[in-house]
């Protein structure tokens, strides 16, 4: 993974995890109202996967948040 990837991997795997702590969430609760994978959103906050589209889609939802707040300027 090159750099810049990883640096926006990195600013969206901080916003999730904080956006999750403000509603006071836990993985658990995030991965049931995405309809994903407990591991998914472990991995996710580690950095550890590339998400797709549709996956972020689903986490913002879950999150209440537009998928446009994942990625600020």
């Amino acid at each position: 993974m090159m750099d810049k990837e990883k640096k926006l991997l990195v600013k969206l795997s901080t916003i999730i995890r904080a956006r999750r702590h403000e509603l006071n969430l836990s993985q658990l609760e995030v991965a049931e109202r995405a309809d994903c994978g407990l591991n998914a959103i472990g991995r996710l906050e580690r950095v550890q996967v590339d998400p797709t589209f549709t996956t972020l889609i689903k986490i913002a939802d879950a999150l209440e948040m537009s998928p446009k707040d994942l990625f600020p300027n």
